[in-house]
């Protein structure tokens, strides 16, 4: 049932990657909401109008003022073809790629695409190739740079910028974006690499000596020592050194001020100095968002989200079967399979709809 029954007429108009991008002007700061109808997919905007009905098998959320269509969860990799990504402004505006077999979520102003050949390169947001396809794999754009590999390169990382320009050479086994300056790197194989960081010049700042490790947070990130079933966790700051001793089981980035860790299957957050601020008491747990983070209670086969509070106090129920970070004071939930909108009291703002 609609809890608000919104009636639009829909004016929806069709553009193509590499068409007349004068038409297509995207509003950065913009954003759409994804939302479930009849089993399809569309955009709400904030005041929960409908400006991109739901016909599509899956939208993802907006990503630096663009959305994404694709061809949903349960299409096989091999059944994809080109044309079945589209882009989305927040103006409502769909996209058409025709020429392209995957399109990725924009990110730094580009978005990867993947043409017919299996090469990759980069659209801006009007849809025009500024970076032509040519590399095996590719990664977001982060901080005006993108971990690539290019042909050649013997299934080796290196970094490019806007341009295309390889600025970083392809010497890394694995490579991810850069965050806060930093970027993460290994080089290695499975069994022997070991991670470290690079700064912009491709110099290595944060020497390899940790089995995991993840980008950086708020000044701090997580690494990871020993074999993956027993690895224990602590963070690091930007010169290496170790500032919460590795203690933890599991444990995610810092947000707000307060991060996510494991102790005893439990899960609680600590703060900065490692002191434990909300005790292990949850099933999972994921980072603050807008002072809310959402926690699990209950066995993995009774999954219930709900949200706490920067002290722990359980301010929105745990019963719904996912939920996700807040945004603009809002949060997408599923509660019997259906899916909704609510606000920071819990009060549904929009559906649950199937």
């Amino acid at each position: 049932m609609w809890k608000y029954f919104v009636l639009v007429i829909f004016s929806l108009t069709l553009f193509s990657c590499g068409g007349n991008s004068a038409d297509i002007t995207p509003d950065d700061t913009g954003v759409l909401y994804p939302f479930k109808s009849g089993g399809m997919w569309g955009y709400l905007d904030r005041d929960f109008n409908i400006v991109v009905p739901a016909e599509y098998e899956q939208t993802e959320p907006f990503e630096d003022g663009m959305g994404l269509i694709t061809p949903g969860p349960e299409v096989n990799y091999t059944d994809i073809k080109s044309g079945d990504y589209k882009l989305v402004t927040s103006k409502g505006k769909v996209i058409e790629c025709p020429t392209y077999q995957r399109v990725d979520q924009f990110s730094d102003g580009l978005a990867a695409i993947r043409d017919d050949d299996g090469r990759w390169g980069y659209i801006n947001k009007h849809g025009k190739m500024v970076i032509e396809p040519q590399f095996k794999t590719v990664l977001w754009f982060t901080e005006g740079l993108a971990a690539v590999v290019p042909d050649g390169s013997d299934r080796l990382f290196g970094f490019i910028n806007k341009e295309g320009e390889l600025v970083i050479p392809a010497e890394f086994n694995a490579a991810f974006g850069f965050s806060e300056g930093l970027a993460l790197v290994v080089i290695g194989g499975k069994e022997t690499g070991k991670y470290g960081y690079i700064d912009k010049f491709g110099q290595f700042v944060i020497q390899q000596e940790y089995d995991y490790a993840t980008y950086f947070s708020e000044g701090l990130a997580v690494v990871g020592f020993g074999e993956f079933e027993n690895m224990v966790y602590g963070y690091i700051d930007k010169t290496g050194t170790m500032v919460i001793e590795p203690q933890f089981d599991a444990a995610i980035n810092f947000y707000q001020g307060l991060a996510a860790v494991k102790l005893d299957k439990k899960w609680g957050f600590i703060d900065k100095e490692g002191n434990m601020v909300i005790k292990p008491e949850y099933t999972h747990a994921v980072n603050f968002s807008e002072g809310l983070a959402r926690v699990m209670v209950g066995d993995r086969s009774n999954e219930e989200w709900g949200y706490i509070d920067q002290t722990g106090k359980l301010v929105i129920d745990a019963k719904y079967s996912m939920a996700f970070d807040f945004n603009d004071g809002i949060a997408m939930v599923e509660i019997d399979y259906a899916m909704g909108y609510i606000d920071k009291t819990g009060k549904f703002l929009w559906g649950p709809m199937e």
